[in-house]
């Protein structure tokens, strides 16, 4: 019964890489042909650019997250399913039956392909896109905040520490620079002159790996040549400080606000994981190799899945709530996160 299993299941998986642009656009994501690709917005994380997610070869592929696979893993990543659902749920759809699969039908162990290098940035480019400041519209928001002398004097010097960068299009460039100073990539985002994102301006995020990959003006980046890992909003800094507690937060505009409103590398580092599903255990394998003290700050609606992932990550991993609850106020509102709060008490 198992060899018998084995063949259907590698038919049905050879069926469903076949399909793989008809599996995805059942999944109601639409794909357009450029090509030998076709390309679309990622269902994996908040899109903007329709020619991040491509599929190609079998296999799909976004350049901005990262999020990559088969047309089985697709279905279990987007869709949800178990490994041995997903397979049943292409047999049925281009039917091939399956009820010599058992239920319990546990895969055979998979060739990991070898792995690419890594994907880096030059720390050139990092210096030549330091913000113009004066031009830097989320950098003259946090000026105009009601910061206390002692505050105000750490601005520049959290500025320059986590090399805020500034794209000729006005966006912010976040830097992800790993604890060896290598330069993973960048997050570019466009802010309204309030501080909050301009989420609906065009081309209002991105990330600048995955805008070199869509250039074919710079044929060196290759996103079949290199795998792109993201770090922490400032790993770099971990280092240098080996005794400071590593506090993580969510986004990076909050890591920022809170280096400036609680500078003091040598006893708290803030970093930033980029978005509440962005905490992970290969993320934070650094800071747990160095056995560092970590301490996770998740916003309001963040707490429960933070909490969870804490409990399931097998290092001593403390989670502090008290800014979102202690502080929060309904003026804040039930979505509030921790810039929010900060920044409310700043403002008196």
């Amino acid at each position: 019964m198992s060899k018998i299993a084995d063949f259907t299941v590698k038919r049905i998986i050879d069926c469903a890489n076949d399909h793989i642009v008809d599996i995805i656009e059942k999944n109601d994501i639409r794909l357009k042909k450029k090509g030998s690709r076709y390309f679309g917005l990622c269902p994996f994380h908040d899109d903007h650019h329709a020619t991040n997610f491509s599929v190609y070869k079998k296999c799909y592929k976004c350049f901005a997250c990262n999020a990559k696979g088969d047309a089985i893993t697709f279905l279990m990543q987007h869709g949800g399913m178990k490994f041995i659902d997903a397979i049943r749920w292409v047999g049925n759809e281009y039917g091939i039956p399956v009820d010599d699969v058992p239920v319990n039908y546990t895969p055979p162990p998979r060739k990991e392909p070898e792995p690419l290098p890594m994907f880096q940035l030059p720390i050139t480019l990092v210096m030549r896109l330091t913000a113009k400041w004066e031009q830097d519209t989320l950098i003259k928001w946090i000026c105009s905040l009601h910061w206390d002398a002692s505050q105000s004097a750490r601005i520049d010097k959290a500025l320059n520490e986590y090399h805020i960068g500034h794209s000729k299009y006005g966006h912010t460039i976040f830097w992800q620079i790993d604890e060896k100073q290598q330069v993973r990539t960048g997050k570019m985002m466009l802010y309204q002159e309030d501080g909050h994102r301009a989420k609906k301006a065009p081309y209002n995020f991105d990330f600048i790996h995955a805008a070199l990959f869509r250039d074919k003006r710079f044929p060196q980046y290759d996103d079949e040549k290199f795998e792109v890992k993201q770090c922490l909003f400032g790993q770099h800094l971990l280092n240098a400080w080996p005794s400071a507690t590593i506090n993580i937060v969510e986004s990076e505009k909050t890591a920022l606000l809170m280096a400036i409103a609680h500078g003091n590398n040598a006893a708290n580092i803030w970093m930033a994981c980029g978005g509440l599903y962005n905490l992970t255990a290969e993320r934070l394998a650094p800071l747990i190799e160095a056995k560092r003290k970590i301490v996770l700050f998740p916003d309001r609606d963040g707490i429960k899945s933070w909490k969870e992932k804490a409990a399931m990550i097998p290092y001593k991993l403390s989670v502090n709530t008290d800014i979102v609850t202690k502080y929060w106020q309904p003026i804040d509102g039930e979505k509030a996160d921790i810039a929010d709060v900060v920044i409310r008490m700043l403002n008196g």
